[in-house]
């Protein structure tokens, strides 16, 4: 039957390569980026706070708004949290520096609660050097509103403070294993505090509250 009937009918094979692609939306934020696939790209500062079109094709990522290309990056896949900007994007009356773009942050972070507060202030300082690293690290700990609520990102943040452990990836642990309202300890050992049975046979869930700058305490 296939040689009889199916053979004379079928099209002829494609000549080109098989393009592969994805497709998301994002938001141009006020520092004329977008987030996609945890990294940063920029878009002409005309679009933000418009909802903008994300196609990735062929290792290129390209950004649209109404049918219109608006900008091309270079997809980065290698390292997350990175900023791919191309400075042709920002207002020319303005060359928005890392300085800039911390001092854009800052009231975003601030109205999370006073742990992000300290924690905002402990990470800049700690970095003074390195402002780039500091954007990161603070845009980070801003996309985890899209899973958490401000108060969970907020304790997290105090307890990342409190155990001198002041990183995104922490605040992030924190966050994931659940434990920001956990007891704190009195400040004579880095370690918090999870209470277990004192029987060897311990509760599997306590070694995922340990995982988030804990020690286990025996009764």
């Amino acid at each position: 039957m296939f040689h009889q009937n199916e053979v004379e009918v079928l099209g002829k094979l494609p000549t080109t390569d098989f393009t592969m692609s994805a497709s998301d939306t994002a938001i141009v934020g006020t520092q004329c980026h977008i987030c996609y696939g945890a990294n940063y790209y920029s878009v002409p500062y005309q679009y933000t706070d418009f909802k903008v079109d994300v196609i990735e094709v062929n290792n290129l990522l390209k950004i649209y708004f109404k049918g219109k290309e608006i900008a091309v990056h270079a997809l980065e896949t290698r390292k997350k949290g990175e900023h791919i900007t191309d400075k042709n994007h920002y207002p020319a009356s303005k060359n928005i520096s890392q300085a800039e773009i911390l001092a854009n942050i800052k009231p975003k972070v601030y109205e999370l609660g006073t742990g992000a507060i300290e924690f905002y202030d402990r990470h800049v300082k700690a970095n003074p050097l390195n402002r780039q690293s500091s954007t990161r690290a603070l845009n980070g700990l801003l996309s985890l509103k899209k899973r958490y609520p401000d108060e969970v990102i907020n304790q997290a943040c105090l307890r990342a403070c409190h155990y001198g452990s002041v990183s995104y990836q922490t605040v992030k642990s924190i966050c994931e294993k659940g434990v920001e309202l956990l007891p704190l300890g009195d400040g004579s050992s880095d370690r918090c505090i999870v209470s277990v049975p004192s029987s060897k046979a311990r509760d599997l869930n306590a070694y995922s509250q340990i995982a988030a700058l804990g020690v286990i305490a025996h009764d």
